[in-house]
């Protein structure tokens, strides 16, 4: 980490698709689609999407994390900018997340420690 590095947690290159509904402050949908995770940490997910992110929204997320639907409930909006290959990416801070949805999020993490401490 650099000594300007923002995050608290390790991030972890992780391709998986998901689908994901926008809402507004008030609770009311407002968008939905698809798109992928770029990488994931116990605090927050990078994705790719086909649309710009408005920051002032929260996201509701559905991941496949092998065989297991990882329900990731909500989750604020913080950047979202257009990438090189003409896609956007949106940094998602977790709000809150189901029991069932936490814990296989923490044994994904977890084996990719122990795959990064075996290099």
């Amino acid at each position: 980490m650099t000594s300007d590095e923002k995050r608290r947690d390790t991030r972890y290159d992780s391709l998986n698709l998901l689908d994901y509904t926008v809402l507004d402050q008030n609770g009311k949908p407002v968008d939905q689609g698809m798109g992928r995770t770029l990488n994931v940490s116990r605090n927050g997910i990078l994705l790719e999407v086909l649309k710009l992110m408005d920051v002032a929204n929260i996201m509701q997320i559905h991941i496949g994390i092998q065989e297991n639907m990882v329900t990731i409930i909500r989750g604020q909006i913080v950047h979202s900018e257009q990438t090189d290959n003409g896609r956007y990416s949106a940094g998602v801070h977790f709000l809150n997340i189901d029991r069932r949805g936490q814990q296989i999020l923490d044994k994904y993490i977890e084996l990719f420690e122990a795959a990064k401490k075996k290099l």
